[in-house]
């Protein structure tokens, strides 16, 4: 709850642990995790991001490894919570992951 703008708890939590998760590995070299959350009262939505880097170490080593459930659960519950009241983009290119969030608050 920030300036009247509810979200359901939690949503963001599963964007952000991937990233450390996939991103931010100290044994794998130089690495970054962005995080950017605007709100917008005017419009009553929450814009959030979240980029991070992928080393080539984890993009050759673990790619299969890393299967997780995280962002499809994440994706589920965004569908039943907020049913043409959200967007949600994510960019998977070779050197970056990019998640970006639009959220209709309550």
């Amino acid at each position: 709850h920030i300036n009247n703008q509810f979200i359901v708890p939690l949503i963001l939590i599963s964007f952000v642990e991937n990233a450390f998760k996939h991103g931010a590995n100290p044994t794998l070299g130089n690495s970054f995790v962005n995080i950017i959350y605007n709100i917008d009262n005017a419009n009553k939505k929450i814009h959030f991001s979240v980029t991070n880097n992928k080393p080539k170490a984890l993009n050759n080593l673990e790619k299969d490894k890393v299967g997780g459930i995280g962002l499809k659960n994440v994706q589920i519950r965004l569908n039943i919570l907020y049913p043409n009241k959200h967007s949600l983009k994510i960019e998977n290119e070779l050197d970056f992951y990019k998640v970006n969030l639009t959220l209709k608050t309550i």
